[in-house]
């Protein structure tokens, strides 16, 4: 349940691509000064939340930012935002299931997925957002891919994330990259229980993919590069390894290459390696005979993620996971 305020404010404008920028930063610095609590996008005033005992409930205030430039005035709009949300804590969930079932664990697992699959947890202890997605009391999918492997691990995971500007990158760097490399640490040691042998760690490389960007390649001709063209110096970053990929060919327009950058590697692939893997991927869409512009991964993981959102709102069938029903 959410209720709104907006608050308009229209002064004159800067003749300036940079004013936007400069007002969000005076904004962000406002609320910072106003200490509240930044959980994903938006900020909450967290310790001013009313709270609403016979529902176990708390009011927090949200508040949300957007500016506007037009002919002769800047608008700036401050909105706000009362969420409600539940004060239980997952673990007081689960207890709370778990003896209304009696401790049958298959039926606590299917009401905790069918009441909570989907939802958006705040952990105030480090302010948060995470998504729920299901809960699962075994490693079924673990031992299953195992059985089919022959008991062995991959010796390397590339993991190629799109969507994320250069702004995110340190804290794909700082947070991102440590929870996936102690998955991967994880895994080895349960994969070690469940083997009686001791595996090699898995070699992680993290990779981010960005598709909107001004840089534009042309030849000495003024025309568009051949597909597969790579260019990794002058104009690439000098404080670590990253490339432009031109993946298509257009026959109209100027091509827009693709930007990669590999925040962490610990594979000893080399930048030759990393350009071809990710040109060569591009060809392996299913639904399409020539080259996409990123990775097929990146492609289905769009596609997966769309339909997920849009349809089914939960888990796919177990029987589909290894099936791209998705497309």
């Amino acid at each position: 349940m959410e209720f709104r305020l907006k608050l308009l404010i229209f002064i004159s404008a800067m003749d300036n691509a940079q004013t936007i920028n400069i007002f969000y930063t005076i904004i962000r610095r406002c609320l910072d000064e106003l200490s509240l609590t930044q959980l994903g996008r938006h900020y909450f005033n967290s310790k001013d939340a009313r709270h609403v005992r016979e529902y176990n409930m708390s009011i927090l205030l949200r508040f949300e930012t957007a500016i506007r430039i037009y002919e002769d005035q800047l608008m700036l709009c401050i909105e706000n935002r009362f969420k409600m949300v539940r004060r239980d804590s997952m673990y007081d969930l689960v207890k709370k299931e778990m003896q209304a079932c009696q401790g049958n664990r298959v039926r606590v697992q299917e009401k905790m997925n069918e009441m909570f699959g989907c939802s958006t947890i705040i952990t105030l202890y480090n302010n948060k957002l995470y998504r729920f997605t299901r809960l699962d009391w075994s490693s079924h999918a673990l031992k299953k891919y195992y059985d089919e492997n022959n008991n062995t691990l991959p010796s390397r995971l590339i993991l190629y994330k799109d969507g994320a500007g250069d702004g995110q990158i340190p804290y794909n760097k700082n947070t991102e990259v440590k929870l996936v490399r102690d998955a991967c640490d994880m895994v080895t040691e349960r994969v070690a229980k469940l083997s009686g042998k001791v595996h090699k760690s898995i070699k992680l490389a993290f990779i981010i993919v960005t598709k909107r960007v001004n840089m534009r390649i042309l030849k000495a001709n003024a025309i568009n590069p051949d597909p597969g063209t790579v260019v990794d110096t002058v104009v690439t970053r000098p404080e670590r390894m990253d490339f432009y990929l031109v993946p298509q060919f257009v026959n109209q327009g100027t091509v827009t290459p693709v930007s990669y950058n590999i925040i962490f590697d610990e594979t000893e692939l080399g930048p030759d390696k990393h350009q071809q893997l990710a040109f060569k991927l591009c060809y392996l869409y299913y639904n399409w005979q020539g080259t996409v512009r990123v990775p097929a991964p990146c492609q289905y993981a769009h596609k997966l993620a769309f339909l997920t959102a849009q349809s089914l709102h939960g888990d796919s069938d177990e029987k589909l996971r290894d099936k791209l029903f998705f497309l």
